[in-house]
């Protein structure tokens, strides 16, 4: 049979399956995690809206490779600084929206939409703090069979975080999900369970031309006792391109080549794509792309 469809098939015999067999069957349903996540940080932890620019908009598409090409994640984020500084000390806030769609097939579709706030201050004249809150929600819809019908339902969901963060360094903490809600389109539910995230990163500057960053976000899940990992080391060079190599989501090493600052109209844009492939002892053997761009001014 072809893998495929057998995916499919599976994941529609979950969902419509007769009560009796897999009555309120539940699973446990997380984030897509994107490949090169500085990429859309701001949907890990809402705290880091406005620490790179007053206004920015993000996007992206991360699809699975192979036999599972019709499996993909579209993101979307979009902040503007609210407040008005008459000096860099200054505190402000910001507003935002961020928002991802995951599609398998013409079957499953899960889609996330949040509006989000954060608040800056200082701290000392080289550290900045942060606090953000996310509000907003999922939509779940399964197509089902003839027999069983299409599913569609509704959950809120909640993200807080903070963070601390300089010209050359930021962390950040978050609890995501906060509100560990239940969806249940047809049979299956999911729960939305709440997990924890720290983040990070420092920039190393070697010369005017060479720069280099580490990057860490590390997820716990608490429902199953299991860390998610992502490690990455970022070139930067010349100030404009972008190579960055590690670990994505534990189980998988991920590539990524970019470049920034290409001037269009007041801002600037920039360009990535990674490629990750699955780790000698993963279990899933799958490869993905992700095509990011973002937009600064």
């Amino acid at each position: 049979m072809n893998p495929k469809r057998t995916i499919y098939l599976t994941a529609i015999l979950l969902c419509v399956a007769p009560t009796g067999l897999f009555s309120q069957y539940s699973v446990l349903k997380y984030p897509v995690r994107s490949g090169y996540f500085p990429n859309y940080f701001v949907a890990i932890n809402p705290a880091f809206a406005g620490i790179r620019s007053d206004h920015e908009v993000y996007m992206g598409n991360q699809r699975l490779l192979g036999n599972f090409s019709n499996i993909a994640t579209y993101f979307f984020n979009f902040n503007v600084k609210i407040s008005r500084q008459v000096h860099s000390s200054d505190p402000f806030s910001c507003l935002g929206i961020y928002a991802y769609n995951d599609v398998e097939g013409k079957y499953i579709n899960r889609s996330r939409f949040y509006a989000l706030y954060a608040w800056h201050g200082q701290l000392t004249k080289m550290v900045r703090f942060a606090g953000g809150f996310a509000l907003g929600g999922m939509n779940y819809s399964v197509k089902g069979t003839s027999l069983s019908g299409n599913g569609s339902a509704w959950a809120a969901d909640a993200t807080l975080g903070f963070c601390l963060y300089g010209t050359d360094f930021y962390g950040g903490f978050s609890i995501n999900q906060m509100l560990n809600s239940k969806i249940q389109p047809l049979e299956e539910v999911t729960v939305l369970s709440p997990f924890l995230n720290v983040t990070g990163g420092y920039t190393h500057k070697f010369s005017d031309i060479l720069e280099f960053t580490p990057l860490v976000n590390i997820s716990y899940l608490p429902k199953q006792e299991e860390f998610l990992t992502d490690l990455l080391g970022q070139f930067l060079v010349g100030g404009r391109y972008i190579i960055a190599g590690g670990i994505y989501n534990t189980d998988k090493i991920s590539i990524t080549a970019g470049i920034k600052k290409i001037r269009i109209s007041e801002g600037n844009m920039a360009v990535n794509l990674t490629y990750a492939f699955p780790r000698k002892n993963a279990g899933l053997k799958t490869s993905i792309s992700e095509l990011a761009l973002a937009y600064q001014f």
